[in-house]
């Protein structure tokens, strides 16, 4: 894209944000809802079904394989059928027990703010 085309863009700040990372990051694949993640380490588990409960570590980056925004929680235990947020259920769904995936989550899935989210979560067990 030349200076014209990119100053002609009309991307808001946190979908560039969203955009600069999927480019600087090899590998991401996009998952149906939109969602741009890379695998850190391929699980060679089960994968959990819908009416699973599963235990997993969570981590909230300030960038795609930036700083902890907050702490990280471990050995969180959910029923999948209960996790609230689609893409959530989507990214555990899809994973294989001892999984690391990372998530560049966009600004319109994101159901707590207007920003683009960056997420890691390592599946650890079926329940």
């Amino acid at each position: 894209m030349d200076r014209n085309q990119a100053n002609s863009c009309s991307t808001s700040g946190s979908e560039q944000d969203s955009e600069s990372s999927e480019k600087a990051v090899p590998s991401l694949r996009r998952s149906p809802l939109g969602v741009s993640y890379q695998v850190l380490r391929e699980g060679n588990g089960p994968q959990p079904q819908h009416h699973h409960r599963v235990k997993y570590d969570f981590k909230s980056l300030d960038a795609f394989g930036g700083k902890l925004k907050q702490p990280e929680l471990k050995g969180v235990v959910a029923a999948i059928s209960e996790v609230h947020s689609k893409w959530r259920r989507e990214a555990l769904l899809s994973m294989r027990v001892g999984e690391i995936r990372r998530l560049i989550v966009p600004p319109e899935l994101n159901e707590l703010s207007q920003d683009t989210r960056y997420i890691e979560y390592k599946l650890l067990a079926i329940i």
